[in-house]
């Protein structure tokens, strides 16, 4: 049990973030949603389609993945500019350390992106333009939400709170998104679509959190997640919050795909909500 002042001080820094993608051995104590069979066959005779071969990432995968590939297809154009050296202080950092500054543009939109000078001991963190090429995945409406973008050679301090907040032992975020930004965490490797994926679910945290400011919006998308009756991924099932983003990156991998009709028959009350904050938006 973790002692009532560690989690007091761990939900000050968890307030404006959502952790997320776990990595390693993790436990879900929740459970697939009963009309949600595996293989998108029904059992429940209201003809729950099946899931076509092409569409993997709808038959309710742990998190929402996909083959680089399909992130390419919605990848815009990024340029990263040369760094400049600042000091920066990392989550879990005692000081200020030596670190670069960049700056991506992703279609005009300028985000900033910070890393370490000293690499994390004996793990990875995704590269400069692994980075700049996951934010082109990301919808322009949200990608405006997300202030920078920071790779941390630190764990993340608040592991520990998040794992009692899912009830998820053994939890070890991958990044987290909030009003500050997105963060991203040491791990044994990063490939450029687990960074495409994981860029636009910790973005959707930051776009979520200021859409959600108006209490009435983020009760409408509870309602349609109960009108759903499923949810995307065993991961969504962890909250709204984890719902809302894990959506995001359902939607953004089907919209406009073959697999677009399959996704609207599952998830029709969700789909039609993103449709409502993106199809008349600025790419």
């Amino acid at each position: 049990m973790i002692p009532a002042d560690t989690l007091a001080n761990a939900s000050k820094e968890a307030a404006q973030q959502f952790s997320d993608r776990p990595v390693g051995t993790v436990t879900m104590s929740c459970q697939t949603a009963p009309d949600m069979p595996k293989g998108g066959e029904a059992k429940d005779g209201k003809g729950t389609p099946k899931i076509p071969k092409e569409c993997p990432y709808l038959d309710k995968p742990y998190t929402v993945e996909s083959s680089k590939a399909n992130f390419d297809r919605i990848r815009k154009p990024a340029t990263l500019s040369k760094p400049k050296d600042i000091k920066y202080k990392f989550p879990g950092d005692a000081a200020e350390q030596d670190a670069m500054e960049y700056e991506v543009d992703v279609n005009g939109r300028k985000k900033k992106l910070i890393m370490p000078k000293k690499p994390p001991a004996n793990k990875s963190l995704p590269t400069p333009e692994q980075l700049a090429a996951a934010m082109g995945t990301v919808p322009g409406p949200q990608l405006d939400k997300i202030p920078q973008v920071v790779a941390s050679p630190n764990p993340n301090p608040s592991d520990q709170y998040w794992a009692t907040q899912y009830n998820i032992p053994n939890f070890s975020s991958a990044a987290t998104g909030g009003t500050s930004g997105v963060t991203f965490y040491p791990q044994d490797s990063w490939s450029q679509e687990f960074t495409d994926s994981t860029m636009i679910h910790e973005g959707g945290h930051s776009y979520s959190k200021n859409l959600w400011s108006d209490n009435d919006k983020k009760t409408a998308w509870e309602t349609a997640m109960r009108g759903d009756g499923k949810s995307p991924s065993k991961y969504a099932d962890s909250s709204t919050d984890e719902d809302f983003s894990e959506s995001l990156v359902m939607y953004a991998l089907s919209k406009g795909t073959t697999c677009e009709a399959t996704a609207k028959q599952l998830y029709p009350n969700r789909y039609k909500a993103m449709d409502e904050l993106f199809s008349a938006k600025t790419p």
